[in-house]
């Protein structure tokens, strides 16, 4: 037997009815070109065989979460960056539950069952790996992935419909891909302006690249209801750029820096509960954004019937995050491609929990690695790319508009997301794409201060930083420590005494505001799992050396 659990949703519900369409699905989606974000399209309806479900969700594009209950199977799936989660597990009765709510599912599997390695990945990366929840007994869909249960068996298959591969189908012209570029560009903001309606964009605006692509296609398209909103502290630089790109193109903008004493109030204990609860889904660590500009609602600085809209992850797609480690013409192996993902996405709580012999398995085991064979230049940024992909992208960065749906019942739009766009940079040639070679050719061109020039100042920095390191890392802990004292960050939203907790087992190295709310999330949820956290974590870094 199959049980189906799913919440209501106030912006985006579910559509269809599964006793009369046998199909249920919520988003913005296209169904064979024909956008859709009320019912659903008749092609959809009564599903039986897996062949005829690969077909249909072949058509499917946008962002969605589907449920097609047959007679004999249920199919489900997820989009591209998994933007709606589902989730599955046997219930104590033996039955296979199906929900888009971890809080849901977990009440139907019965006794805690805590995934200790699931937690170990939590605390390193800010997100579980796979298809793992920090519950042994639930499990996750990643992003292009479908799921088949067989109803009579209770057997469950997990497929890849999408595994973000690149075929770089396109010419080695820059004239022509620029002007490809531009041709999605129009038709991506086309169609979202359209979806607009009119209704007020509020465009979380930084001083890098992407959110100022974003502000530049809206003034392009003549789209004027706009209000930039920045977040971090009047004297960054990311902020006084962000301040000058929003003159410039004439938009309204505002700021919004909070203190951290603020925050610790504004985040009582109900709304912690119900924030930490609905945006971690027992997998994935909070965005911060979202609970910053709760109050500008509720004061109505900012309107509740607007749009919100960022440049999340125009960098991932764009080449920007390419392993510095690997060269063209180069042979690696499966333990090259290992130490690149921990130096990379294993940081987040210290490099006693980076270095825990179980991560080098989990990323082996997610990447299909082999020891026994070489890996290509273009093979290693492919898989380090993909894992970035499915684990941090499509788990932690979507949260940035997913969780101002689910809090203020916001709408969203991540146009740089957009299928049309991913499919544009996933076929251009690599050696175009590596460190964003192409995409800085272009919007160079726009003649807009940014953030992301490196000037100078910065790059003596950071070589001083780099021969220096060894005795930087050495005085992390009190390098953090003063930071927090000073109050550097909006989001340090803990007691001095919690922030020193956290410093005790991170020896400060890469501690930031991510790494506060990682140890809150499991310090509060999950404390009936794993007990105290910091315990938990020195524990793993004494068996992770053995």
């Amino acid at each position: 037997m199959v049980k189906i659990l799913v919440r209501e949703h106030g912006v985006y519900p579910w559509q269809g009815s599964l006793e009369e369409d046998g199909t249920i699905i919520r988003g913005v989606f296209y169904y064979d070109g024909k956008r859709y974000e009320h019912g659903i399209p008749e092609e959809l309806r009564h599903i039986e065989t897996e062949e005829e479900f690969q077909a249909k969700q072949k058509k499917l594009t946008g962002r969605y979460a589907l449920i097609c209950r047959g007679t004999n199977r249920t199919f489900f799936a997820v989009d591209r960056i998994s933007i709606y989660p589902l989730f599955y597990g046997l219930s104590e009765k033996n039955d296979m539950v199906i929900s888009d709510s971890f809080a849901l599912i977990e009440q139907e599997t019965g006794a805690v069952c805590p995934d200790t390695e699931g937690m170990l990945q939590f605390l390193s990366t800010q997100s579980t790996y796979g298809n793992r929840t920090l519950s042994k007994k639930i499990q996750t869909l990643m992003a292009g992935q479908y799921a088949v249960l067989n109803h009579e068996t209770q057997e469950l298959s997990v497929r890849d419909y999408d595994t973000h591969s690149h075929t770089e189908s396109y010419p080695h012209d820059e004239q022509w891909l620029t002007q490809k570029h531009e041709e999605v560009l129009d038709d991506v903001f086309s169609r979202m302006i359209q979806e607009l309606n009119g209704k007020k964009v509020i465009l979380f605006l930084s001083g890098g690249y992407d959110s100022r692509l974003v502000a530049l296609q809206l003034k392009k398209h003549g789209y004027s209801n706009v209000i930039c909103v920045s977040f971090g502290k009047h004297k960054s630089r990311d902020f006084n750029v962000a301040k000058e790109v929003a003159a410039k193109l004439g938009f309204e903008w505002m700021s919004i820096e909070a203190d951290p004493n603020a925050m610790q109030h504004l985040l009582d204990d109900e709304s912690k509960k119900h924030w930490l609860t609905q945006c971690s889904n027992g997998f994935r660590t909070p965005y911060l954004e979202a609970i910053l500009l709760r109050p500008y609602f509720e004061r109505g600085i900012l309107p509740k019937d607007g749009v919100i809209i960022n440049g999340n992850s125009g960098d991932f797609i764009e080449g920007e995050q390419f392993c510095p480690n690997f060269t063209p013409g180069g042979s690696y192996h499966a333990d090259d491609i290992v130490d690149a993902v921990l130096a990379r996405h294993f940081t987040l709580s210290g490099e006693g929990l980076k270095n825990h012999k179980q991560h080098r398995n989990t990323i082996k085991t997610e990447l299909h690695l082999d020891d026994h064979r070489t890996y290509s230049y273009f093979e290693c940024q492919e898989l380090y790319e993909q894992i970035n992909w499915r684990e941090r992208q499509s788990k932690y960065v979507v949260n940035s508009v997913w969780e101002c749906e689910e809090l203020h019942q916001m709408e969203w739009k991540l146009p740089l997301w957009d299928d049309a766009l991913v499919d544009y940079w996933l076929n251009v040639p690599i050696d175009e794409r590596a460190h964003r070679k192409l995409y800085y050719k272009m919007v160079h061109a726009d003649a807009l201060p940014s953030a992301n020039v490196m000037t100078p100042y910065l790059l003596m920095m950071n070589t001083i930083k780099k021969w220096c390191f060894p005795l930087i890392r050495m005085a992390y802990p009190v390098k953090k420590m003063l930071g927090y004292l000073r109050n550097d960050s909006d989001y340090y939203i803990c007691d001095r005494q919690t922030f020193s907790k956290i410093l005790s087992y991170t020896r400060g190295f890469e501690t930031n505001t991510v790494t506060v709310v990682c140890y809150m999330v499991a310090q509060h949820l999950y404390s009936r799992y794993f007990g105290d956290v910091v315990k938990f974590a020195k524990e793993q870094i004494k068996i992770g050396k053995r």
